[in-house]
């Protein structure tokens, strides 16, 4: 399994370290962690079956260092509840949280694998939203078995006596009147379908594409490389390829050396040397939000002009290249082409 799993993704570190913290959490209960030690030993090895050999472990290292403070998902619970993108519904993290924690209290387990593995997930999840399914999955595996207990210990008390009379059957009415109701909203969601929201500040379970201006590129056929936002490089990389190529994309630093990735950021969010991104990997188009800090400063520059708008988005092209340009543009425009804001 480690051998697919590495590489597919990077994320096979997850599974070397619940390896880790079963051997740790055996051996600190006094059992046999030989096994656990031993399989994890097995597992790195077989990592090392990639095309980069040692190397793929070199940039590993690097990776799981490297800051990541414009990624949404590698942000804090805190900073995404605070920027308004948390991954999750907070009063239902919460409540899950506050859960867990009296369940285990109450059950004041001895074993240590258990609490060490969710004591760790917890605070990885913390530090990084992305990681709080481990935690999730986690509480899953491990707390259904003290519920179990906890009920029989609740109806088994003096004063609750009859709940013993009802059983555990209120319980599990409960239980399924939950899951049917949570099943039913899943169903309503139609969770397979893609949905692209018109507008980016719309419905938050709906995704952005620029949709208007992708259908503009391609009936305009304009190509070259295009600097783009970051969240959509992996959808106009899949729609334009050979036409266009694209600026950057959700691979980040798979592919793009970590100085490039530092400059496209200084791009985005118009620090002081945001022009360095256009002036050491020129783009022939650059397609951006209207809301973007970097906006204005594109639109104010001589080498640029904005061939398409909308209510979200903006597409510029350099000066250099509009004259040749206009000629198909303006004749497309003339034959009724979109509804697109073209600037002439």
């Amino acid at each position: 399994l480690p051998i697919p799993w590495c590489n597919l993704h990077g994320g096979f570190l997850a599974g070397l370290g619940l390896l880790t913290l079963y051997a740790l959490g055996e051996a600190v209960s006094r059992r046999p962690f030989w096994p656990y030690l031993g399989t994890l030993a097995l597992a790195a090895l077989a990592t090392l079956i990639n095309p980069y050999g040692l190397q793929y472990w070199t940039y590993i290292c690097r990776a799981v260092a490297l800051p990541r403070p414009e990624i949404t998902e590698w942000a804090s619970l805190w900073a995404a509840y605070q920027a308004g993108y948390l991954c999750t519904n907070p009063a239902s993290l919460a409540a899950i949280i506050i859960f867990a924690a009296i369940l285990w209290w109450w059950a004041k387990p001895q074993e240590a694998t258990p609490s060490l593995v969710l004591a760790v997930t917890l605070v990885v999840g913390i530090m990084h939203q992305r990681h709080l399914i481990f935690f999730l999955l986690a509480t899953g595996a491990y707390l259904p078995p003290l519920l179990t207990a906890f009920l029989k210990d609740f109806s088994s008390r003096p004063l609750l006596s009859w709940t013993r009379k009802v059983g555990y059957r209120l319980p599990s009415l409960l239980l399924a009147a939950l899951t049917l109701i949570c099943t039913v909203q899943v169903i309503s969601l139609h969770p397979w379908e893609l949905k692209l929201a018109t507008h980016s500040d719309g419905n938050k379970r709906l995704l952005y594409y620029p949709q208007g201006a992708l259908a503009f590129l391609r009936g305009h056929h304009l190509s070259g490389n295009l600097l783009t936002e970051f969240d959509w490089g992996e959808y106009l990389l899949w729609n334009l390829y050979p036409q266009c190529l694209i600026a950057i994309d959700g691979r980040f630093e798979t592919v793009y050396p970590q100085e490039v990735c530092r400059q496209y950021w200084n791009f985005k969010y118009a620090r002081q040397d945001w022009r360095r991104f256009l002036t050491d990997y020129p783009p022939d188009l650059i397609l951006i939000y209207k809301k973007s800090q970097v906006y204005p400063l594109v639109a104010q520059e001589a080498a640029w002009r904005q061939v398409y708008a909308d209510t979200e988005t903006a597409l510029f092209i350099r000066q250099d290249s509009l004259r040749g340009w206009q000629t198909t543009a303006n004749q497309k425009v003339k034959e009724g082409y979109g509804n697109d804001q073209t600037e002439r």
